[in-house]
């Protein structure tokens, strides 16, 4: 199977599973509403970059092994992406998603959870289609429980990083390296274990995701503040009035006196606790990340990032997948969505 098939092949099982979730007429199915079962599908028809299973496809092509294998598991990032995507959007306050109305402001926050976990109940059926053998089923099952488990305690620390005045880059990492970088690792480890890479196989295309996932957060962070709307699908500025704790954010705070950080860290944190901030109070957040060059700060770091998960794959073999998996860890920092 080449790699135009596969993707194909993965969309087309994406699509079924999201059918069968339409389709379902169970005893317990049946008894919720068509608005429900659209809730349940939203997110996922709505497309999206498609990246993570991309990855699960091209890591176990590159270490040799039968792509088709890998199409379960790459449909079980995919469900796990968009579920996640449902409830940080709920706890974020996030009123768009993909250039559209976030789940919760279109259904509600209940429909918007409780479609989030039918979403979350079918990655279990996913994994239980790939094909291998017992010892491989465990790693695998163990490779996303901790994807799962880290991406809870990397949004926790976000949301709780709200309402901390101080947090520094050593934390931030940490926390997004559970949000986001943990399914990027996941993505790249499950299609190496599934392809029957050799443990340094699995080992580099492990570091390959980790490093990719955290450059593609702080790219991220940069998009949030001066991306496109239009483009990346979310406001300018949503992160200052969240009060993240962005790298770029805190990149600026950094690189003003005391006397003025604890003037902005006042108005943010004190002043508005709990409350939108102003538009003067975001309006003077952007001038300092301006002034301090912070977004350019970040971008050196997560060049680095990236640089670092390129290098990851020096050992594989060459091929057709291992140069995508370069060009993918590229095209994370370049992006402008």
């Amino acid at each position: 199977m080449n790699i135009d098939d596969y993707t194909e092949r993965v969309r087309a099982g994406f699509e079924e599973i999201l059918s069968d979730i339409e389709r379902d007429d169970s005893a317990t199915i049946k008894k919720i509403s068509s608005k429900f079962k659209q809730a349940c599908i939203d997110y996922p028809m709505r497309g999206g970059k498609f990246m993570r299973p991309m990855i699960v496809g091209y890591a176990c092509d590159a270490v040799g092994g039968d792509i088709k294998k890998s199409v379960p598991a790459a449909l079980a990032v995919e469900l796990i992406h968009n579920f996640s995507l449902v409830h940080d959007d709920i706890m974020d306050n996030d009123e768009t998603r993909r250039g559209m109305p976030s789940l919760h402001v279109i259904h509600g926050v209940g429909y918007a959870i409780l479609a989030g976990d039918i979403l979350m109940t079918k990655i279990i059926d996913a994994v239980l289609k790939i094909g291998t053998n017992a010892e491989n089923k465990e790693k695998i099952f163990h490779i996303i429980s901790r994807a799962l488990t880290d991406l809870s305690v990397g949004q926790a620390l976000d949301t709780g990083f709200e309402n901390e005045n101080d947090v520094n880059v050593e934390e931030y990492i940490s926390m997004i390296i559970g949000k986001t970088a943990r399914l990027f690792e996941a993505s790249s480890e499950l299609g190496a274990v599934i392809g029957g890479g050799s443990e340094k196989e699995v080992n580099a295309l492990r570091d390959y995701g980790l490093n990719l996932g955290i450059c593609f957060q702080m790219v991220d962070d940069c998009l949030g503040l001066i991306g496109d709307p239009k483009v990346t699908g979310k406001p300018v500025g949503s992160d200052i009035n969240e009060r993240k704790k962005s790298y770029p954010i805190l990149a600026a705070l950094a690189g003003i006196n005391e006397k003025r950080r604890k003037e902005i860290r006042k108005r943010m944190y004190v002043d508005y606790r709990g409350k939108d901030l102003p538009q003067g109070v975001i309006e003077e957040m952007n001038a300092i990340i301006k002034e301090t060059c912070a977004v350019e700060k970040t971008r050196d770091v997560a060049k680095q990032y990236m640089e670092k998960a390129r290098r990851s794959l020096i050992i594989l073999p060459e091929s057709e997948s291992k140069n995508a998996l370069l060009e993918i860890a590229k095209n994370a920092y370049d992006r402008v969505a």
